[in-house]
C-alpha cells in the first residue's frame, strides 16, 4: 500500500492544495501550506503512532520537493 498512500499524499493532495487543477502542478512544487498540511494530517492519519508519522511526512514531503520524484519516497 506504500504506492497508494504517497499517489494519494504527496502525488494529488500535495498539489490539490496548492491548485485544485493539480495535473498543471508539477511533481515537487515548493509551497509551504501543502508542505504542512499534508504533513500535519499524514501525522495524524498514522492515529497513536502519530510523532512518527509527522517525522515521515516531513521527511517524504521535503524529498519530494527536493527531488521532484514521486517514485522516490516508495
Amino acid at each position: 500500500m506504500p504506492i497508494v498512500e504517497e499517489l494519494f499524499w504527496r502525488g494529488w493532495l500535495m498539489r490539490w492544495i496548492i491548485n485544485p487543477n493539480f495535473l498543471e502542478i508539477p511533481f515537487g512544487a515548493d509551497a509551504r501550506d501543502a508542505f504542512w498540511l499534508v504533513a500535519v494530517a499524514f501525522a495524524l492519519e498514522h492515529g497513536p503512532y502519530w510523532e512518527v508519522g509527522l517525522l515521515c511526512g516531513i521527511v517524504y514531503n521535503w524529498w519530494m520537493v527536493r527531488t521532484k520524484s514521486l517514485g522516490d519516497c516508495w
